[in-house]
């Protein structure tokens, strides 16, 4: 894994602003043990309030941590994930047996998701300037523990966290929940 950092000072700006360039591996198809495997460099440039750039749009959270075995599936694909990976509506994390990853999403929710877990991060919307919040999370498997934003705070109503038998309405700032 490579990481690369570009710093660029705005001159207008007070702030300084970071490009990283994490690696990212793409598993092929039928792939075996050892197999060449296609690297995937995400872009992003970062604020001190978010994302931003040509990833901004599609960035709800990013990757804070990986351990052990951890695949996200977007577009189809099944992806290796690194630390500082931004992930986007749709995506599905799945953790293998003793692995564990750590989500940081945009407004400062945060989940940590146990082994043998599968989370689809169905849809999130975070524009507070327009009044709009959205927080719909899907644990098929596993378990996870969850910590409320902003989001949580300023909408706890638009906060749902599901499984395959319960659907959570968020009212408090952090619970574990599990499922089958």
């Amino acid at each position: 894994m490579s990481t690369s950092f570009r710093f660029i000072q705005a001159s207008s700006l007070s702030c300084l602003l970071v490009v990283c360039t994490p690696q990212l591996t793409q598993a092929q198809p039928g792939g075996a043990a050892g197999a060449v495997s296609t690297p995937h460099k995400p872009l992003m440039a970062t604020s001190p309030v978010g994302p931003v750039g040509p990833a901004a749009e599609a960035t709800i959270a990013l990757l804070k941590r990986v351990d052990g075995q951890v695949e996200l599936l977007r577009g189809g694909q099944v992806l290796t994930p690194v630390a500082g990976e931004p992930l986007q509506r749709t995506d599905v994390l799945r953790t293998g047996p003793k692995s564990s990853a750590g989500i940081s999403f945009v407004d400062g929710t945060t989940l940590a998701v146990d082994g043998d877990s599968s989370v689809e991060l169905r849809r999130y919307t975070f524009q507070p300037e327009r009044g709009q919040y959205d927080f719909d999370l899907y644990l098929q498997r596993g378990a996870a523990i969850y910590s409320s934003g902003k989001l949580g705070k300023l909408a706890p109503e638009a906060v749902r966290v599901r499984t395959p038998t319960a659907l959570i309405g968020v009212r408090g700032t952090r619970f574990h929940v599990s499922a089958p």
